[in-house]
């Protein structure tokens, strides 16, 4: 039978041990089925080895599972393509090693079969735009931002299907996490990421930083470029430091926590991004406006990271984005959370459970930065007509054949981990995407935009074996994407109900 593993956290964030607290878990409440011994010795050596800088240099053997077959499910691969009725996808260890038709599909001798017929089986999704250094929630509360929080927050995603998450810039910690993650020590989805950002003096989001008590932890990752003698020496350290790319703020608006923010000139954004590329760093920019898009498309940049939220994208930017193949991520969400809780007040009631009570708990605080946004006059109506024009835009988008990619931007006040995700598929089918499109948004072509296509993205051989198993059909109604039956995370079979959030 398939191991079904309830997990707890193992071990907290870096920060724990910054702060000299590094909490142990109760391991009164782990619920662990066959492969027990296995499995039980990998948390042991977990705990044992403490989530550290040494953690790089800890090796501990990772247990693989045997032969697996999922057999029987409806397949949509992530390609976009048509799917496979009776499929047969067959797993070792981390990886699969082949899929097919089930009748033409060889079956390992003593393979562990799970039966999935009558249920959809996909790529796990990936968010490509998180800050899980963000708490999310109301984002004033220093609870929302210690270890106990990250740790939570990374196990939202996986109640929720994804299996990788991409940290658009700001995460000091994140190499420590990753390691963390990838040996077991941490429970959640593969964690990739830029690491560093790029702005202007002052820009954004250094005000949000500071309105958000997180300047000083979190601002040594962010480097400020006033003229091109400053490309050279920010550029080297980043590319010393072996980041997956960079993460460039061109936008002059911090609505809705902050005022008008300096950005970078057109000339000055174009030399960044030439000496980026130089250096073979994949470059994500952040732009709103239709002008700021422009800029940063004229500049060369690969992934825009936010919708256009401000004037209308227009034909010939779409044409080239296109044809350059210039991804797009409309992080729809994010700009709803900013006045959602209006139009629907109990929907944190459905979220008990899946997302930590405290982050939730804090969006109606005084001090909450979401509801500071609410009562503020002005906001609410600035963020409907925002998502309107992101809407129409992503419409004109998908037309022109814009690559679109899932990303949430959560972290962002009100933008909540895990939870965000189904809600921008829908915000998404809204703005006219089909299901299928959407699918493809949030497997392959995110896999591609944050640069690991090659593992990641598609059910196909010799990828990891990141799953998510599904007992409604989303084709129908992209609202099944939250009927998860089983995550399959590097060929371990999760219940997402067994996931704690603790």
């Amino acid at each position: 039978m398939e191991a079904l593993i309830r997990v707890q956290s193992i071990l907290d964030s870096r920060l724990a041990l910054e702060q000299g607290c590094l909490a142990m878990p109760d391991t009164a409440n782990w619920k662990i089925m066959k492969p027990a011994p296995a499995l039980i010795a990998s948390l042991m050596m977990a705990m044992t080895l403490g989530f550290s800088a040494q953690a790089a240099k800890n090796k501990p053997t990772e247990y693989e599972p045997p032969a697996t077959v999922l057999l029987g499910g409806t397949l949509i691969d992530g390609r976009g393509g048509p799917v496979m009725e009776n499929s047969a996808i067959v797993i070792r260890g981390k990886k699969i090693i082949a899929v097919g038709a089930a009748k033409d599909t060889r079956i390992p001798k003593n393979a562990r079969i799970v039966g999935i017929h009558g249920k959809i089986v996909m790529p796990g999704l990936i968010d490509a735009h998180i800050h899980i250094n963000g708490s999310g929630g109301g984002s004033r509360e220093p609870e929302e931002f210690g270890p106990r929080a990250i740790s939570n927050n990374l196990r939202s995603y996986l109640k929720y299907g994804v299996t990788t998450v991409f940290d658009m810039a700001g995460n000091p910690f994140i190499d420590a996490q990753k390691q963390a993650l990838s040996t077991g020590q941490m429970i959640g989805p593969r964690l990739f990421g830029v690491k560093y950002g790029l702005t202007a003096p002052d820009g954004h989001p250094l005000q949000l930083l500071k309105k958000t008590g997180r300047l000083k932890t979190l601002g040594p990752v962010y480097h400020t470029i006033a003229d091109e003698a400053q490309i050279g020496p920010a550029l080297a350290h980043i590319i010393a430091d072996g980041t997956e790319g960079v993460m460039i703020y061109h936008k002059g608006s911090g609505f809705p926590v902050a005022g008008d923010a300096p950005k970078l000139s057109p000339g000055l954004l174009k030399a960044l991004i030439d000496r980026a590329h130089a250096g073979k760093l994949k470059v994500f920019v952040h732009a709103e406006s239709s002008a700021e898009a422009r800029e940063a498309v004229a500049a060369g940049a690969d992934v825009l990271t936010n919708s256009i939220t401000s004037g209308e994208a227009g034909p010939e930017l779409l044409a080239i984005m296109a044809n350059r193949k210039i991804a797009y991520m409309p992080s729809l969400s994010r700009i709803e959370a900013i006045f959602r809780i209006t139009e629907n007040p109990n929907f944190i009631r459905a979220l008990r459970g899946k997302v930590w009570s405290p982050v939730l708990d804090n969006y109606f605080t005084g001090k909450s930065i979401v509801m500071e946004g609410l009562t503020t006059p002005g906001v609410p109506a600035k963020a409907r007509q925002m998502l309107a024009t992101a809407m129409k835009n992503l419409r004109a988008a998908v037309r022109a054949g814009v690559p679109i990619v899932l990303g949430t931007n959560s972290g962002r006040p009100g933008a909540l981990h895990g939870a965000s995700v189904p809600r921008e598929m829908l915000l998404m089918n809204q703005s006219g995407m089909t299901q299928m499109e959407i699918i493809t948004a949030a497997t392959g072509f995110a896999a591609k935009a944050i640069g690991k296509g090659e593992i990641l993205g598609t059910v196909e051989k010799g990828k990891f074996a990141d799953l998510l198993i599904l007992n409604g059909d989303p084709r129908g109604d992209i609202r099944a994407m939250t009927d998860i039956w089983r995550v399959v995370r590097g060929g371990y079979i999760l219940d997402p109900k067994g996931i704690p959030i603790d």
